[in-house]
């Protein structure tokens, strides 16, 4: 046809009218280009023409059915594979362990081949009974426990968790020496000094035992080591007797499993000077002090006057009673007649 580039462009623009046509995102436009060099750059040409029977694809689509059909290919060629001595024993390994070879019998020429997937006798993969199952093990889809490869995971974490909680049960007989007898609300109960808690602490189970009213409060408790820490399960106020010391309302917050009935910290302990422990042994007492000497100079009282500066005398300023008097006098004459003003000046 003899027709102009014009022409041509307006011809296509009338027919793109009927078509549905409608607007998109950048990120539309992005998701269609790589679906477009994805499908281009496909390695097998059946996965590529699998696709392109349909369509409208979209990038998740083609990227879900690309997975599957190369799935499915690669079980199709492990099928296809020929049958070696070394895939027969280990596909009979559990099998053949406990059967015992007989020499006066002749040796079998074919072995019953197993399924990979499942562990019975080999079927098509279309009918295998573990096609859609998942071993919660290792998180994957498709086979049996009996045929599973992957390694079992630790358990040393719970393991620790335990072993921190069997340490935490009872009291240690090295802090022996920092346990004391105390009463809360006048029930006796042992008390762990510990200058290296910040807070006070109530055992849980001493709160439901003797029915202390306790509040709400959340909160968490860091341990020796920031790796553990334990939830706070509200507070206690009670009337602590400690030797011939008593805190009224005292503020205890409930942890669980506390290795005392009570755990006194900094918020009481700071009430004090000082804390002794007596440990009995022959070496001299360790003291601990936040306070520090200061090793300074002291400042000079006339740090601006020079060395070679003289004193200068000056007469006493006071008056006798008759000089005062007659300076009132005057004074009181002066501001009746509105001679001079009062003055509220210091100086």
């Amino acid at each position: 046809m003899n027709e102009s580039i014009d022409q041509y462009l307006g011809f296509l623009k009338i027919l793109s009218k009927e078509c549905a046509f409608k607007s998109v995102s950048a990120i539309e436009y992005r998701d269609e280009y790589i679906r477009d060099s994805f499908i281009n750059g496909l390695l097998s040409n059946n996965i590529r023409q699998r696709l392109l029977e349909n369509n409208t694809l979209k990038l998740e689509e083609a990227v879900t059915r690309s997975r599957a059909l190369e799935m499915a290919q690669k079980q199709s060629e492990v099928y296809s594979m020929p049958l070696t001595q070394g895939s027969v024993n280990a596909l009979t390994e559990d099998t053949t362990s406990m059967i015992k070879p007989d020499n006066n019998q002749p040796t079998v020429s074919a072995i019953q081949q197993k399924c990979y997937f499942c562990g019975y006798d080999r079927h098509p993969r279309s009918s295998c009974p573990a096609r859609d199952a998942v071993y919660k093990k290792c998180d994957k889809k498709g086979h049996f426990l009996k045929v599973c490869r992957s390694k079992t995971k630790s358990d040393s974490a719970f393991v620790s968790m335990a072993t921190l909680a069997c340490v935490t049960a009872t009291v240690p007989g090295l802090l022996s020496k920092a346990i004391i007898r105390v009463k809360v609300n006048n029930i006796n109960a042992n008390t762990l000094i510990d200058t290296g808690s910040s807070n006070s602490f109530i055992n849980e189970e001493f709160v439901q035992i003797h029915k202390i009213k306790s509040y709400p409060e959340n909160g968490q408790v860091l341990l020796a080591t920031t790796a553990y820490s334990s939830n706070l399960k509200g507070y206690v106020l009670v009337d602590l007797l400690l030797q011939e010391h008593t805190y009224k309302n005292l503020k205890l917050s409930i942890l669980p499993k506390l290795c005392s009935d009570i755990l006194i910290g900094h918020d009481v302990l700071r009430t004090h000077s000082s804390i002794d422990l007596t440990f009995g042994v022959p070496k001299p007492p360790l003291s601990i002090c936040n306070m520090t000497f200061v090793n300074i100079k002291p400042p000079r009282l006339f740090n601006n006057v020079v060395k070679d500066c003289k004193p200068v005398a000056v007469k006493s300023r006071r008056y006798s009673d008759e000089d005062a008097k007659f300076i009132r006098e005057e004074v009181t004459k002066l501001l009746y007649d509105n001679i001079i003003e009062e003055s509220t000046s210091p100086w």
